[in-house]
């Protein structure tokens, strides 16, 4: 019978072993995987440097965690060279192809005279309190440690600051700063829950550092009882790890982002407005700061109140502890922060939707030719405190430009974008008020098309033939036309002052020399030249009288997206041969109608029934709320579909590969279009021909491939324009204005018999998807 020295032998043999000499040379010069495979006692006695602890009683439960590349050099060591030889022949059968165990171990190594390093612990009271993050591998001991000499500041002591001030004390972050100048009032008290009843009237500073102290007296907290300065962001920034922004104010979102470029800090950002949250990173120079999003910031007389507006009580909370979440992730240097990438969530509908965003070139502040170099401070920046006060405590709202809210609306594909009163009218570019002329119509108009439009009409365009059509309603009615010249506008496709002066002024001069003619109508027509500028499907100007624009349903656009259910007009049928027929009318997504878990009900149906293939109809649907999910059913993260903006490609839609359905509903599949399947529609049947994943029957859709922004103007009408569009995720071809051609071009009446023949050919060859 073989002994225990019999089966080591044989072990060793199977093994590769190094010297403590050829490891500390290995260690000089390549990359490597080093893994110590003692107990836990024994780690915390010494251990060398750069090892991650693996120890072998855990060895199949953390190896790919602690050790994640098999192809990797993968040196092991434990005391003596036993359990390190064990462990490497483990490893073996667990796929690592390349593995060491040192001989001699953690011993020999020392008697050698080479580097060894023993760790830091935690307190017995350090253990117990972080104990669950001491089970997680990607925390640790080590990890916990690093939290501890770690320090975040947070801006603001409000309904951002409150949670994710409460989550760090409590993950052991060990000092935080806390920014605020102001003091309790009970008002805050609906969702700042750092404060009590019994602190109204005392310093936020001083409130959230006696609540956080109490929480974890390993954490020392730093008030600042003062308002960020360009005096003062210096001495306060510089000794900070990580800065959380809660800032309850636009100047301070500027300033803090100018600073934190000079510091090189990552800042994570978090607003809230009402229902709506969004956060995201700002990490310098690996990916886009505020400014890459909003160069400059609205004038006085836009900055939005959050007072007035209202917020929801419980939604600083799910914000403010993702940003918590945001900054211990980059204080321990694990997952992926979000860089680059902004997080919407929509606390009505409980959804989270996220968008990728891009570093600005062009960017003021972290572009390739910076022109703001020194801190600016934006006196009398946002409107007065008597009229526009601070935002609900550290919810600073929505940057009020359109023009900004394009760069991630528009790359969220929400396929509507309601942009409020405020919103769609600049009055600082505005020339005196004229009667019977709509100028903040006009105006808003004017801003969208020449900022925003993914076609770049210039403000010359836009500005001649909205002038234009005025004088030409004039000379059909009779009246005197001659008295206003076009003026030389600018040739560029921005939005100029100057610009719209003169149009006003000219304007103005007409509807006064021309009275029997109304002022609206003059409004009108020149609304009607401003969408023709740049002819597309999205583009046009809708009468609040007038019918909704086509592809845009009713119900969304006067309800804000709330759609009934019965809208979508789901149906469905198992066709002979085993062909699943599934069709609807209009893409649902509100607060009560999900359109991808109905049709995911129908589809467990009919494969209940025997369904052995897809056929969906999107003939004769003209879109509506934006589905990725649905976009992600059949394919493997491929880009599906890109986004081209006016100044280039923003990113793309990708299939996520977690939303891909399981293998049972992975079956051939046909998608039949024709010359009213629209937008997100058009969108659907992208997926599958980019991809190659489905066939298209039919005829060719409409070509409204782009997301839009409508501008709800001052008298109800709507101005809606388009701000992307969309081409191949795969092919890079375009199809916005062109439309998607069908695999195998058939007339409507004859579309669905086409594709169901189709299948049920690809159902007897038992071809596989």
């Amino acid at each position: 019978m073989p002994t225990y020295r019999d089966y080591f032998a044989e072990l060793k043999e199977r093994i590769k072993e190094a010297t403590p000499q050829q490891v500390d040379a290995i260690l000089r010069s390549e990359d490597v995987q080093l893994g110590d495979v003692r107990e836990k006692n024994e780690w915390d006695e010494g251990h060398i440097p750069g090892a991650v602890h693996v120890p072998k009683s855990y060895l199949e439960q953390w190896a790919e965690d602690r050790l994640p590349n098999k192809d990797k050099l993968t040196v092991l060591y434990c005391a003596g060279g036993v359990r390190s030889a064990m462990a490497a022949d483990t490893l073996a059968k667990l796929g690592y192809t390349n593995v060491l165990s040192m001989a001699g171990g953690f011993n020999r190594w020392k008697d050698s005279g080479f580097r060894w390093a023993k760790p830091e612990s935690l307190t017995a009271d350090q253990a117990q309190r972080y104990s669950r993050h001491l089970l997680i591998p990607e925390v640790g001991e080590a990890g916990q440690h690093k939290l501890l000499k770690s320090k975040a500041l947070l801006i603001g002591a409000g309904g951002l600051g409150s949670p994710a001030a409460f989550y760090l004390a409590a993950a052991g972050v060990g000092t935080l700063g806390i920014v605020d100048s102001d003091v309790v009032d009970a008002t805050n008290l609906q969702r700042q829950i750092l404060h009590s009843t019994e602190r109204i009237g005392e310093p936020k500073a001083d409130s959230a550092k006696a609540t956080l102290e109490a929480i974890n007296p390993d954490v020392t907290v730093i008030p600042y009882k003062e308002r960020l300065t360009s005096e003062n962001i210096d001495r306060i920034i510089g000794d900070y790890d990580v800065v959380i922004d809660g800032a309850d104010n636009f100047p301070t979102r500027y300033l803090l982002n100018d600073a934190s470029i000079k510091w090189r800090k990552p800042v994570v950002h978090g607003s809230i407005y009402r229902f709506e949250g969004q956060v995201t990173v700002f990490k310098p120079f690996e990916g886009p700061c505020y400014r890459c999003l909003f160069h400059q910031p609205p004038p006085p007389e836009l900055a939005p109140s959050c007072a007035e507006a209202g917020v929801l009580g419980v939604l600083p909370g799910v914000i403010g502890t993702i940003q918590a979440n945001e900054a211990l992730k980059l204080l321990l240097g694990i997952g992926e922060p979000l860089v680059g990438r902004y997080l919407l969530f929509d606390a009505l509908d409980a959804t989270f939707r996220e968008v990728r965003l891009r570093r600005d070139p062009e960017c003021p502040v972290c572009g390739e030719h910076p022109t703001i170099t020194e801190y600016i401070d934006y006196e009398g920046f946002c409107a007065s405190r008597r009229l526009a006060p601070r935002g609900p405590g550290g919810e600073a709202p929505r940057h009020p430009y359109p023009s900004r809210m394009r760069r991630f609306i528009a790359l969220a594909l929400a396929a509507v974008f309601v942009a409020t009163a405020c919103t769609a009218v600049a009055p600082s570019a505005s020339p005196t008020k004229t009667p019977d002329i709509k100028r903040s119509k006009l105006d808003a108009a004017y801003s969208g098309l020449t900022d925003d439009d993914v076609f770049a009409p210039t403000s010359k365009e836009v500005l001649t033939a909205a002038l234009q059509a005025m004088k030409d309603e004039v000379q059909k009615a009779g009246g005197r036309a001659d008295i206003v010249s076009i003026p030389d506008f600018t040739d560029k496709s921005e939005p100029n002052n100057d610009d719209f002066k003169k149009f006003a002024e000219a304007a103005s001069k007409l509807a006064s020399a021309n009275a029997l003619v109304p002022g609206d109508r003059l409004a009108d027509v020149a609304l009607l030249a401003m969408a023709k500028v740049k002819p597309d499907c999205h583009t046009q100007y809708v009468k609040r009288t007038s019918a909704v624009p086509s592809g845009v349903s009713a119900a969304r656009v006067e309800t804000g997206g709330q759609v009934r259910a019965d809208e979508s007009q789901l149906s469905s049928q198992l066709l002979p041969g085993g062909v699943g027929y599934i069709t609807w009318k209009e893409w649902v997504d509100s607060g009560t109608y999900k359109q991808h878990i109905e049709v995911q009900k129908v589809m467990d149906k009919l494969l209940a029934q025997g369904a052995k293939a897809w056929l969906f109809d999107v003939s004769n649907n003209l879109g509506g709320i934006q589905n990725q999910t649905m976009m992600s059913w059949f394919n493997n993260g491929e880009a599906l579909v890109k986004i081209r903006l006016k100044n280039g490609y923003a990113g793309a839609i990708e299939a996520k590969k977690e939303l891909r359905l399981p293998a049972q509903y992975q079956l051939p599949v046909a998608v039949v279009i024709n010359g009213r399947s629209a937008s997100m529609s058009e969108m659907f049947a992208l997926a599958f021909k980019e991809t190659k994943r489905g066939m298209l029957f039919g005829t060719k859709t409409i070509g409204c491939l782009g997301s839009t922004n409508i501008l709800n103007l001052i008298d109800g009408s709507i101005f809606q324009y388009t701000v992307s569009e969309f081409v191949g995720g795969v092919t890079n071809a375009a199809y916005n204005n062109i439309g998607v051609m069908p695999d195998q071009t058939v007339p409507d009446n004859q579309a669905v018999d086409a594709a169901a023949t189709f299948l049920r050919e690809q159902i007897a060859k038992g071809t596989k998807p």
